[in-house]
């Protein structure tokens, strides 16, 4: 086991998911204690030097870092498989206990280094503003040890689980989905003991152990070994130690290769001769590229909604919204159709941004992961004709997610006996404008998708995106101008915000989120993988007069609704 793990580990610490990771943690922590309006979690006024403030750093960070985790866990599942090693290393005398145990170790080692991350960045920064007499390392000690390391534990192996078992990373991006999910209903409302046990974090157990505590007293005392959030800490290593053993300890299935396909009797090639007969020549008429077109759209949403992965995201997602708009009405009884739409713009807002993220990967690189790529690259089919059905079938995936999720609203009001939004607010207020939001994320996601190296790679840009977009929010730089997809009041449609002047902003950004499209097309790879520049520098010459009018009108309108804007 102990070879497994030390190859896992320094397999983990080249990689550059660890490496992006490790610096943007570090350097936000460190801009938190130097800038007030970046501090997540935290009061812009309050102490970030005492026992509190690093109790709630560690705990809001291990928040952040299970997609982290989910990431490492699910590559040291799956790296096998996609590099085409998984057949010789299942012909090698090594035990599926010591194969399995050195690679989740190995992961989880190289998630605990990376969160490291953060309170070195904490001691270093508060080193450069306070005197050194200052800094507690016994908090840092304590809210690593018993908080920082059993969150990532947990995530690490319910991640390393699910994906396993479903060879997939969706598998860990699900589980941490349900995990946020329950950290989300353990957070909400009145603390209690079960809330606390259950609530996998320990933000609800942290606060019922300093229950009663004064703000002086939380920032010199540490919470005391016992009670419930050592109950806590050990249900949930319990809880991740029997996922681990199940997996580790379950029959192995014997692996046996594909038969090689028999040849036909020579009485069957007899037969087929029939079959060789010219061919008719092919069209590449307009008639050909809608039908192509509407089949390879037809295709992508089967792919997409026939996935697990959709059915459960819409489930926890359609759960959350179920749960907080109860809670809504138990907390205020008179909730009008506002409230309720606010409600369930904040509960579900989760899932799309996933479902977007996570699904433009998959069919970005679907053909090149079945190693089909360079087989449809040779075809005569056009570039639009490939990249465009992904974003109607993604466009389509999350116009569902919308009319789903809109059941909720519907439902629950009735159920607490109170009246039900109508249906037109829904649509107008909801289901279209939220739509809309969702496939501008989706159109950004595809495109970072077309111009990075490899799926990762492009998860990764759009997760930077999401830290730079909450970075520019919390350093005051709210206009919608220079923030895509944003309008005033986002992420509230007009008639829940109040503000007005919203349809400029998202013609505005459509007609960027169609430029986006068109370079996505130009730049889209066929067959053998080129660079980057190449494929920029061929894409003047693969840009259809069509699309080239299409291009230069979204610029214009983009231009021009820019100028107007900044000249309001």
């Amino acid at each position: 086991m102990l070879p497994v793990f030390a190859f896992e580990l320094r397999q983990q610490l080249r990689s550059q998911v660890f490496w992006i990771v490790f610096a943007i943690s570090g350097l936000m922590v460190a801009g938190a204690l130097w800038i007030p309006d970046l501090r997540i979690g935290l009061s812009a006024t309050g102490s970030v030097d005492g026992v509190g403030a690093i109790l709630r750093t560690h705990l809001v960070w291990t928040l952040f870092y299970m997609f982290t985790a989910a990431a490492l866990s699910a590559d040291a599942v799956l790296r096998d498989d996609l590099t085409g090693f998984a057949p010789i290393i299942r012909s090698t005398p090594i035990r599926r206990r010591d194969y399995l145990l050195g690679r989740f170790l190995g992961a989880y080692a190289a998630t605990i280094i990376c969160f490291l991350s953060v309170p070195a960045a904490m001691v270093l920064a508060g080193l450069s503003i306070q005197p050194a007499s200052s800094i507690m390392p016994t908090a840092h000690v304590y809210a690593f040890v018993v908080l920082a390391i059993p969150n990532l534990f947990t995530g690490a192996a319910l991640f390393f689980v699910l994906a396993t078992a479903l060879r997939s990373l969706l598998g860990a991006l699900l589980s941490a989905v349900a995990l946020h999910f329950l950290y989300g209903l353990g957070v909400d409302g009145e603390t209690g003991v079960w809330k606390s046990l259950l609530e996998p974090f320990g933000f609800s157990a942290t606060a019922e152990a300093t229950a009663g505590w004064t703000d002086l007293e939380k920032d010199v005392r540490l919470p005391g070994p016992a009670g419930t959030l050592l109950l806590n800490r050990l249900l949930w290593i319990l809880l991740s130690c029997a996922g681990l053993a199940m997996l580790v300890f379950a029959p192995q299935r014997k692996w046996r290769p594909v038969p090689a396909r028999a040849a036909p009797p020579p009485e069957e090639e007899r037969r087929a001769d029939w079959l060789a007969l010219p061919l008719p020549e092919p069209r590449h008429d307009r008639f050909t590229f809608h039908r192509q077109a509407i089949a390879r759209t037809r295709l992508e949403l089967h792919q997409l909604l026939s996935t697990p992965a959709f059915a459960v995201l819409l489930l926890l997602g359609l759960g959350n919204a179920a749960a907080t708009n109860w809670q809504l009405f138990s907390h205020d009884p008179g909730a009008g159709t506002p409230d309720v739409i606010a409600t369930l713009i904040d509960a579900f807002d989760l899932v799309p941004i996933v479902v977007a993220i996570f699904f433009a990967g998959e069919l970005s690189w679907n053909e090149r992961e079945h190693r089909i790529k360079e087989l449809i690259g040779a075809t005569p089919t056009p570039d639009a004709a490939l990249l465009l059905p992904k974003t109607f079938a993604l466009g389509l995936a999350l116009l569902a997610l919308a009319l789903a999720s809109a059941g909720p609203a519907l439902l629950i009001p009735s159920l607490r006996g109170a009246s039900a939004p109508a249906m037109p607010d829904l649509l107008l207020w909801y289901v279209i404008p939220k739509w809309f939001d969702w496939l501008l994320l989706g159109i950004l996601a595809l495109f970072l998708q077309s111009v990075a190296p490899n799926k990762i790679a492009g998860w990764g840009l759009m997760v930077l995106y999401l830290i730079a977009s909450l970075a520019l929010e919390r350093t005051g730089f709210t206009d919608p101008i220079y923030r895509y997809g944003s309008y005033p009041g986002f992420p509230l449609p007009e008639p829940l915000s109040g503000a007005e002047g919203t349809l400029p902003y998202r013609l505005y950004w459509g007609a960027f989120a169609l430029l986006l499209t068109v370079l996505a097309s130009a730049s889209l790879a066929r067959g053998q993988q080129d660079g980057l520049g190449v494929r920029l520098r061929d894409a003047p010459r693969r840009l259809k007069k069509k699309i080239r009018l299409a291009a230069a009108g979204a610029a214009l309108t983009f231009l021009a609704v820019g100028a107007f804007l900044a000249g309001r």
